[in-house]
């Protein structure tokens, strides 16, 4: 989300979705009304929950099952423990303290879980991001068809984030002596990405834009979620992500989601769905992404 706090302006999203404005000119009693009853919030937590619950409910079906490849099984498991953990680490940024759910829901299961603190779910995003970077492979060995499944580069690259976002939670919080150690680890897992071989930066930023050099892209993107073109997304071009076009503001002129008549319109769907998190971001200390596929320089 840091990209939409850039440029010394707090963004909010319009009524209609499609465009944002900043708090400057948000009218009085919109300012600071976004609380639990808010449909961004509750969104933003449930379908982060909804990713721990299939990822909870995956890993438990996985150890029913015998298989001959236990490569492709510890790779499974780094995978599935990997998107739980990157949804516990949108959670914490935004939420703090939330409860740390390891079972999937049942019907008898337990609808109450208590809050666990900041540094118990920071160590759940630690472990989980570790684990995959352990048993899932580079980029540069996988197959064009695995695009969008998670890497080693992923997992590291989320790891440096991860570290570094905590160091500065405990220099918030006063507990800078604990501090340093993160830092530390943050620089080796972003070291670990830039140095690993399988990324370099695309010729021209804007290439990374263009659906139609999307082959290309994939020197740079680290994660990505590929989207498949809607024939019947008249609206949005039939390219890419919609998320970009909930997000941008309206005077970004030709960027992400903004129609070329600069008005947001949300007429051209110019987002590169794909990305995430790019090696461009890792070698700038790694910038925040949004997770709406909307990235900046």
């Amino acid at each position: 989300m840091a990209d939409i706090f850039a440029e010394g302006g707090i963004y909010l999203p319009l009524t209609n979705g499609t465009e944002i404005v900043g708090l400057g000119s948000v009218d009085a009693e919109r300012t600071y009304k976004y609380d639990a009853s808010s449909n961004y919030v509750k969104s933003l937590y449930s379908r982060n929950y909804k990713v721990i619950n299939n990822a909870n409910s995956l890993l438990e079906n996985l150890e029913k099952i015998s298989f001959q490849n236990t490569a492709n099984a510890a790779r499974y498991r780094g995978e599935v423990n990997f998107l739980r953990a990157f949804s516990y680490f949108h959670l914490v940024r935004f939420f703090g303290k939330v409860p740390i759910v390891t079972k999937s829901t049942t019907s008898s299961g337990d609808y109450s879980a208590p809050r666990s603190s900041v540094d118990d779910v920071y160590k759940l995003v630690f472990d989980g991001f570790k684990l995959a970077s352990a048993t899932c492979p580079q980029a540069n060995v996988m197959s064009t068809a695995e695009r969008g499944r998670v890497t080693k580069g992923a997992a590291q690259a989320l790891l440096a984030e991860a570290y570094l976002t905590y160091a500065n939670y405990l220099d918030l919080a006063k507990r800078s002596s604990e501090a340093p150690a993160y830092y530390q680890l943050a620089k080796t897992y972003a070291d670990s990405v830039i140095l690993s071989g399988s990324y370099q930066l695309v010729p021209k930023y804007a290439d990374l834009f263009d659906n139609t050099k999307e082959n290309d892209a994939y020197k740079e993107v680290i994660f990505g979620i590929q989207y498949t073109a809607d024939a019947s997304a008249g609206s949005l071009g039939s390219n890419g992500a919609s998320f970009a076009t909930f997000f941008a503001p309206a005077n970004r002129f030709k960027v992400c989601g903004v129609a070329p008549d600069g008005l947001a319109s949300a007429t051209y769907g110019i987002t590169p769905g794909y990305m995430i998190y790019t090696h461009r971001a890792t070698t700038k200390a790694l910038t925040a992404r949004s997770i709406f596929g909307w990235a900046t320089p």
